[in-house]
């Protein structure tokens, strides 16, 4: 049997997973695109959450109809869109000189989402401003239903200013929101709620406080604390601007502090940021990771630290992570299933430390010690303009790394790579997506597979929008079908394929449609039985495509029944009229404007009797219709006939 993919990545790994996930990294699966003119991006801020049955929920901010609403989508573990095209609107609430920002997403436990956010649609003022956002939620099921009041439930309207909300399930079908709250006394301040499955708030109107101080606050990305309650956490300003302490606070279930007052302090000061990451260990505690300047070097380490279920830390002092010299920056981490922490960041050791970077790993027990070799293991095996890494759990003790790249001649791409449980790299920095264009705000999910799913903007110039891909546990499959390919030719759709190897291949059906989704055979091509190591080529011409969007894939057949589909291409023929009669009524010579088209035009008569034929080898035919008697006449040429009318 010949077996369906790609020579850099395959994303699927049985028959009825072929039918939906583009196995090309320059396709790609199109989740929305709604572009308000060619080339610009209509969407932004793509979050992504499981289904929890090996698909993702994706949600984002849309500007189709020029203000700013939030819509969502579900794509299934075969790759199939599960809910309206480009999206379920979540809020589209008028916002006059207003916006909308901080989209955050958690299951709901039946295949559905939790959606928050903070918005001003309360604010009627000029566009220059401060701002008056306030925090919003909504429940949509796993069919695409929104369940709960159009446009969201309040979660906080209290006066001036929420921001920064965060989301986390409570394991019965409701969640857990935190958030930051600017001056509702002289104060930066931390509230949080609880709402059920209903969305109604279990806790105090407008939250409960969590932390408050005249020192500016960063929320953080709100965890689970494993026994029904979260982990807050926060950045604080010390007495400098360059001083920076994380703490965090354990709630539980009815909304009360289960650690001291103030919460416990799990960074000391810091030199400039620290851009922290955290990840709850299940055990009503957390490990989290930050780069730090030190002694006002410029030069960045890595650093890590386990808080304990009680409060306390796994060691007194923070827990070095990476110290060796040059830069490294945006340290990412995630479970290693086995009650300890993987940490990922960018590394300039193998570069300038500016603006070359590698991707580089350790792996701590839950004591805080490294597992892996001092200092890490370079994962990426490549040096670049990388960026953005992102990490997920692999299910095996090891993690899926995802990260941008530049390279100095101007392409942009979507890498990945996925490190063992031992701290080796079993990929050769494979490519989810690669092309002359802009990648923007990745989010990426494990799924069932011990793989994963991502998605990002893209900035492609045909279909700008948002995009993803599934990645298998292997990264690949054999490489057999070696290219799959479509373009227009004379106002046909022109296929061609080439394998590398067949084993019982019968054939390939020819498979259309029109939104990607729905496929209807329209074509037979035959197949060479079995061969080894011996390229063969197909083509297939569609001389009747659709006028519009066309998208292609092959179903290849085996001799025993079984069979197997490709990726999808796509080709795009104009939607206007292929060609142009003028004048039209004429009298004496007819312009036939035939646009792509050489060949043979033929004028037929009321009878069906052809009277004139003529070769087009232009855009532009002129015919000398004075000759025939005054009536109505047919040009026909390829797929098109038009009519036109002969007068004296």
């Amino acid at each position: 049997m010949i077996k369906i993919c790609t020579l850099l990545l395959t994303l699927l790994i049985c028959p009825t997973c072929f039918a939906q996930w583009s196995a090309q990294h320059d396709v790609n699966n199109l989740i929305c695109s709604t572009p308000l003119y060619q080339g610009a991006i209509s969407q932004s801020d793509p979050e992504i959450i499981s289904d929890g049955d090996g698909g993702a929920i994706i949600a984002w901010i849309d500007y189709r109809d020029r203000g700013s609403h939030i819509y969502a989508q579900r794509i299934d573990k075969d790759g199939i869109i599960k809910w309206q095209n480009n999206g379920v609107p979540i809020c589209t609430a008028p916002m006059m000189n207003a916006s909308l920002s901080g989209l955050q997403l958690a299951v709901d436990g039946s295949g559905g989402a939790i959606i928050t956010w903070s918005d001003e649609r309360n604010y009627n003022g000029p566009p220059a401003h401060i701002p008056t956002g306030d925090i919003y939620a909504q429940h949509i099921n796993a069919t695409g239903e929104v369940q709960w009041k159009k446009d969201g439930v309040v979660i906080s309207d209290a006066e001036n200013t929420q921001s920064s909300p965060f989301i986390v399930s409570d394991s019965q079908g409701g969640a857990f929101i935190t958030w930051r709250d600017d001056d509702r006394s002289t104060n930066y301040s931390v509230y949080g709620q609880h709402i059920n499955a209903s969305g109604t708030a279990l806790w105090t109107t407008n939250g409960i406080l969590i932390t408050s101080s005249p020192n500016f606050h960063t929320v953080h990305p709100l965890m689970g604390d494993g026994n029904g309650g979260i982990i807050v956490s926060w950045t604080q300003r010390g007495i400098s601007v360059h001083q920076n302490y994380v703490f965090a606070q354990r709630i539980n279930s009815s909304g009360a502090a289960v650690w001291p007052a103030g919460g416990v302090q799990a960074v000391s000061p810091t030199f400039y940021p620290v851009q922290p990451d955290f990840m709850s260990d299940g055990l009503g505690g957390f490990f989290l990771t930050w780069s730090k300047t030190l002694n006002q070097s410029f030069v960045t380490h890595i650093f890590a630290q386990h808080v304990l279920g009680n409060g306390t830390l796994a060691k007194p002092d923070a827990i070095t992570i990476c110290s060796a010299p040059v830069g490294h920056r945006d340290p990412v981490l995630v479970s290693d299933d086995n009650g300890g922490a993987i940490i990922a960041w960018l590394d300039g050791r193998s570069g300038d430390g500016s603006t070359n970077y590698s991707i580089y790993a350790q792996r701590i027990n839950a004591a805080g010690d490294a597992i892996w070799a001092v200092n890490g293991v370079n994962v990426s095996l490549r040096k670049g303009y990388l960026s953005l890494p992102k990490i997920v759990r692999d299910g095996k003790s090891g993690a899926i790394i995802i990260y941008n790249e530049d390279d100095p001649f101007g392409i942009r791409g979507v890498h990945m790579q996925n490190v063992s449980s031992t701290g080796q790299p079993l990929w050769n920095s494979l490519p989810i997506a690669e092309y002359r264009r802009n990648f923007q705000s990745m989010a990426m999910i494990s799924n069932d597979d011990n793989g994963a799913i991502v998605t990002w903007l893209d900035g492609r110039k045909n279909a700008p929008g948002i995009y993803a891909t599934r990645i298998l546990e292997n990264g690949t499959l054999p490489v057999t079908l070696v290219s799959f390919k479509g373009e227009t030719e004379s106002g046909h759709s022109k296929l061609t394929w080439e394998t590398s190897s067949e084993t019982n291949n019968k054939g390939f059906e020819i498979e259309r449609s029109i939104d990607g989704r729905n496929f209807k055979k329209i074509g037979y091509v035959e197949g060479n039985g079995t061969t080894s190591n011996e390229s063969k080529s197909y083509r297939f011409i569609d001389s009747e495509p659709l006028r519009g969007k066309n998208y292609y894939r092959l179903k290849q057949l085996d001799w025993d029944g079984k069979f197997e589909h490709s990726s999808i291409v796509f080709i795009q023929h104009p939607i206007q009229e292929t060609s142009k009669l003028y004048p039209n009524p004429v009298s004496n010579i007819l312009l036939v404007n035939t646009l792509d088209f050489k060949g043979e035009i033929s004028i037929i008569d009321v009878m069906g009797r052809v009277v004139e034929k003529v070769s087009a080898t232009t855009n532009e035919t002129n015919l000398n219709v004075g000759n025939l008697s005054p009536g109505l006449y047919l040009c026909r040429f390829g797929n098109t006939t038009q009519q036109f009318v002969k007068i004296k």
